[in-house]
């Protein structure tokens, strides 16, 4: 449990979020060995749990959750992205609430504080408005669940701020343990290769190349690129029923996209485009021995979700195991 030492907490805002995610995971788990009535416990379980910390912590004039019921006044990087990433605050606009508050009150050049404003108390100070990286993995984790065009870069400024920074300083390939307020790892005991520092790596692979599962076992998927300013991205996922491997590059033009993608027996899939592609259709191919036979063209769809708020996409579905290109434009 990561605590602020000399820190009062009482009702924990962070705890507290992290207990929602624990217990929506659990449902879900639940619900995949099809256990019913476990699922249904443990779901109701988080929606209480939420319920409350909307009722007792959540800052309406500030859209952000503080501290803890005990220090209403500082507002904390790590609970609020937990509060995002586990499910605790759902609705885009508070998302977008939280993100903005952070933006504007706790980046510096070399990633997120761990704070808004400084804890009066606290010893080590090493815990008072640092850059810790593995909450600021989850607020890029955080900002990708929350897609909008600006947010999805942000997430990519955000990584190369911190990631960026670890790179292009001694020893230039590896990744800190925290960084000190002038930019450096602050005392000789730091350590510049901590493992939990390497969570924005997992973090990328998914959401930037944008491959998920949407049933146990990669059984089903999507694939939801977040490219970003980048110009090309490629993945390869293990799932039980072998390498799922996608790549996705531009072509050139605004909106012209050229994927491929490589899906294992057992699986079907579905691809889908946010409009901030910029693409309006998608012609996909099978990759057979002869080489490629286009065999379907995209449909364009209205849906809503976290991830493109009353934003048209562009998605193929049903899309079996082999290989295949999809042509988007």
């Amino acid at each position: 449990m990561w605590r602020r030492p000399g820190i009062s907490t009482r009702t924990s805002s962070y705890i507290n979020a992290l207990l929602v995610w624990c217990f929506r995971e659990a449902s879900d788990l639940a619900q995949a060995v099809g256990d019913n009535g476990r699922e249904a416990h443990y779901r109701r379980v988080a929606q209480e749990i939420r319920a409350a910390m909307l009722a007792r912590l959540w800052d309406e004039a500030r859209g952000v959750f503080p501290e803890s019921s005990g220090d209403m006044d500082h507002v904390p990087i790590d609970a609020n992205a937990v509060a995002i990433v586990g499910g605790t605050i759902t609705d885009g606009q508070d998302q977008k609430r939280i993100l903005d508050y952070i933006l504007s009150t706790m980046w510096s050049p070399w990633g997120s504080l761990t704070v808004d404003i400084p804890y009066p108390r606290t010893r080590p100070e090493y815990h008072n408005r640092r850059v810790w990286p593995w909450m600021v993995a989850l607020e890029v984790w955080a900002r990708f669940l929350a897609y909008s065009d600006d947010d999805g870069d942000y997430a990519l400024t955000l990584t190369r701020r911190t990631w960026g920074h670890f790179l292009t300083h001694d020893p230039y390939s590896t990744f800190w343990e925290w960084v000190g307020p002038d930019g450096t790892p602050e005392t000789p005991y730091t350590s510049l290769c901590h493992g939990v520092s390497a969570g924005v790596v997992p973090i990328l692979s998914t959401y930037v190349t944008g491959i998920e599962p949407t049933s146990p076992g990669f059984r089903t998927y999507r694939i939801l690129p977040h490219l970003g300013d980048l110009e090309w991205a490629q993945a390869v996922v293990p799932t039980p029923q072998g390498p799922l491997s996608f790549s996705i590059r531009r072509d050139g033009q605004p909106g012209r996209l050229r994927m491929t993608l490589a899906s294992p027996p057992g699986t079907k899939g579905e691809v889908v485009l946010p409009k901030g592609m910029g693409s309006r259709h998608i012609e996909v191919s099978h990759v057979g021995p002869r080489g490629a036979a286009r065999v379907s063209a995209g449909r364009r769809l209205a849906r809503a979700g976290p991830e493109n708020d009353d934003a048209d996409v562009i998605a193929v579905g049903g899309i079996d195991a082999g290989r295949w290109l999809l042509e988007a434009y």
